[in-house]
């Protein structure tokens, strides 16, 4: 892969994060689980950034920080918990 779509890559993935963040704007946590559309929405989304993730240059690894997500407090909340099995 060349560096050029490497970078393209890293805009589409920026993009996506932004339309995720539009998109919930505003929107509060029981809105969100019962509106099934929003739902499959943002997941799509999110998935559409993870694949990217990994046609993404590993030399690119070094300057994006590594997240645990299980250690968030939304992970961790008893609000969540019932989503997490």
């Amino acid at each position: 892969m060349s560096e050029r779509n490497g970078k393209v890559r890293l805009v589409d993935m920026l993009q996506t994060a932004e339309r995720v963040v539009a998109s919930l704007r505003g929107v509060d946590v029981e809105t969100f689980l019962n509106d099934g559309d929003k739902r499959d929405a943002t997941v799509y989304r999110l998935q559409v950034i993870g694949e990217a993730s990994f046609m993404c240059p590993t030399r690119s690894d070094k300057h994006i920080p590594r997240w645990n997500g299980s250690r968030s407090r939304a992970c961790g909340s008893p609000r969540w918990r019932p989503f997490l099995n």
